[in-house]
């Protein structure tokens, strides 16, 4: 009987290639970390995060780690700051505000429809915002058209949603278990599954629309 034994290389190359992807992760980590407290927080934490979503979406669509470099990451948040800072916040603020008729509705409305009708549109707004950030990388529209193909692509993707959900679920739930994580790697880790399954969805559509105007 013949048995496939995996080669001495081929195991050195896979350990070489995980350690990279995993410097590559802290890496990402410690500039994110760095380029948020350069935006003092409040201003730091939405261009720093998209800018980790942007070296995601070259790895897969180049099909390798790129070198990241601090300057690189500094370069793309520069580039990124006004724009995803507008977009993140704008995002928030409806958050908020939904937030807050659902606090007022539990406390005092007591009207178990209407607490359930906007905690649906809650629920629904947040699953919006997670492609909003996809759809500001990949395409370049207006400020209200970004939230229109995020809508638009969560209404049309809903298997890449629930992975989106799943994957984030899993990376929280695994950093509740190794803390370390958390502190080494936890939002590459987050943005992992955010960028890989809403690129799918996006180049389904597009595949989806080249082939209706051929």
């Amino acid at each position: 009987m013949n048995q496939h034994k995996r080669s001495p290389h081929s195991i050195f190359d896979f350990t070489y290639s995980l350690g990279k992807f995993l410097l590559f992760l802290i890496k990402l980590q410690v500039f994110w970390f760095l380029s948020v407290l350069r935006g003092c927080i409040l201003l730091g934490t939405f261009p720093a995060s998209v800018t980790v979503l942007k070296f995601f979406y070259h790895l897969f669509e180049e099909k390798q780690i790129p070198q990241v470099l601090y300057s690189d990451f500094q370069t793309s948040f520069n580039n990124l700051f006004i724009s995803t800072n507008q977009l993140g916040y704008a995002a928030g603020m409806l958050l908020g505000f939904l937030w807050m008729d659902l606090r007022i509705a539990a406390v005092y409305l007591k009207n178990p429809f209407i607490h359930m009708g906007i905690l649906l549109l809650f629920i629904a707004t947040v699953i919006v915002i997670l492609y909003l950030f996809p759809v500001f990388l990949r395409y370049d529209l207006s400020f209200t058209q970004y939230f229109k193909q995020a809508l638009f692509l969560s209404l049309c993707s809903l298997i890449e949603t629930v992975a989106i959900i799943l994957g984030i679920f899993v990376v929280t739930a695994v950093s509740t278990f190794f803390p370390i994580l958390t502190i080494v790697a936890f939002v590459p880790l987050f943005c992992l599954p955010l960028s890989w399954f809403s690129l799918q969805s996006m180049i389904k559509i597009e595949e989806k629309n080249r082939t209706l105007t051929q």
